[in-house]
């Protein structure tokens, strides 16, 4: 019998050339597709289109953060035990304060002060290279350090529920649905951003002529994929590591013509929500008073309640009260070119997002003052606390460096203090 093996060897290196081949060839004509995309649609040059090509691969291998998983409820939940970018979050849900956990029972110790932290991403920790830099890790040192100088028994237990895409509805809902079972003494809500950017540029986003009451990005994407309309994907999502520059261009090949054939405002006027929605748009484009009634909830449940509520206005990158260094105004560059498609200029961000806090500034005021007769309730802006930094305080547009959080932490620790004396 003859020995085959020199055949079959000669054959499977002829495939995996022709493979080889095939692959080099689909990835050389990708790129070109993409920088051609590039030069027509967006006007680019060729330097900048291969940057873009750079920063795409770099993307493989880059660390993505998790925003969690499905709540039938909330919607998105962080997973426990796994890490939120760098952050790690404990078995109960919530990010922790150190890197090797803390001993959270439910039912609270005697001597324990327990403070809620709700809000988006600020509020958990972006920003942060690791775990004790955050807001909420850096107030629960602060503020006990405090309490160890008086010789006190007592101990803050501070318990970061903030979540990426955060926003007062959402907190809401997830205190009323199990945190107030945590039996806090203080919940503290740092919101603002989030609420002005469901309501000014999300639907820029989803492609439809007014946002929805009450909803943020992950909304509409499970309403959208449950009810059989095609969920576009991120500009990087689905690359495959072999085939990185192939798999990219098929994928937004795919997307473009998935939303010729799909007419999304027709899909959501047969929502009842998104006509309710777009009523109250018209008089409110920024839903001041969707901010306010979930707040004034918020207030009314510590009013009748045990516990204290401290509604929080938070400061951000774009707010006329900032003086910002040169380094913090190249970060902003860098996150205008990235939503580009979304806010669609700079001055046009500028522009709105400045009117939304114009009107929440007044919301805050007004609310302080309506629950001025209840002991339990504070109502604050702190858009301005950054006034006598010395450092950069931003990492973008909205969230905190270390020293940011810093500031912001000893601002809490002051407000606590002053209300529990």
């Amino acid at each position: 019998m003859k020995n085959n093996k020199p055949k079959l060897l000669t054959t499977l290196t002829a495939y995996l050339v022709i493979g080889l081949l095939t692959i080099i060839f689909l990835e050389i004509l990708s790129v070109s597709l993409l920088i051609s995309n590039d030069f027509i649609r967006n006007n680019e040059t060729l330097k900048k289109s291969l940057t873009n090509r750079v920063n795409e691969l770099s993307t493989i291998w880059t660390v993505k953060t998790k925003y969690g998983a499905f709540d039938p409820i909330t919607l998105i939940r962080l997973v426990p035990n796994d890490y939120y970018g760098v952050l790690p979050i404990g078995e109960h849900g919530f990010i922790q304060n150190k890197e090797e956990g803390t001993n959270f029972q439910f039912k609270k110790d005697i001597n324990a002060k327990r403070v809620i932290l709700l809000g988006g991403s600020s509020t958990a920790g972006s920003g942060s290279s690791n775990v004790t830099e955050t807001i909420s890790a850096q107030l629960e040192q602060m503020i006990n350090k405090n309490i160890d100088q008086k010789k006190q028994k007592k101990y803050y237990e501070i318990l970061n529920f903030g979540a990426g895409g955060g926003y007062s509805g959402a907190e809401l809902v997830k205190f009323i649905q199990y945190l107030i079972y945590l039996e806090p003494d203080i919940v503290i809500a740092f919101d603002g951003f989030n609420d002005a950017w469901n309501a000014i540029f999300e639907k820029n986003r989803i492609g439809i002529s007014n946002p929805i009451v009450n909803w943020s990005d992950y909304s509409y994407k499970y309403f959208e994929s449950m009810n059989g309309l095609y969920v576009k994907q991120g500009e990087v999502d689905g690359i495959i590591p072999f085939i990185p520059f192939t798999s990219l261009a098929f994928n937004r090949v795919y997307s473009r013509a998935s939303s010729l054939f799909s007419d999304k405002e027709a899909f959501y006027n047969d929502y009842p929500n998104y006509i309710f929605s777009k009523e109250i748009y018209k008089n409110d484009p920024f839903f001041s008073n969707v901010l306010r009634t979930n707040l004034e909830t918020f207030a009314s449940l510590a009013c009748r309640g045990d516990f204290i509520f401290i509604g929080i206005l938070q400061p951000h990158a774009y707010s006329r009260n900032e003086k910002l260094t040169q380094n913090e105004r190249t970060l902003l560059k860098k996150f205008e070119k990235r939503y580009i498609s979304t806010i669609k200029s700079s001055y046009n961000y500028k522009q709105l997002i400045n009117e939304a806090f114009d009107q929440y500034s007044l919301l805050y005021k007004d609310l302080e003052e309506s629950f001025d007769d209840c002991k339990g309730v504070k109502f604050l802006n702190i858009m301005d606390i950054f006034k006598l930094k010395v450092k950069d305080t931003y990492v973008d547009n909205i969230h905190y460096t270390p020293y940011g959080n810093q500031i912001i932490a000893k601002k809490f620790m002051n407000i606590i203090t002053t209300l529990t004396q």
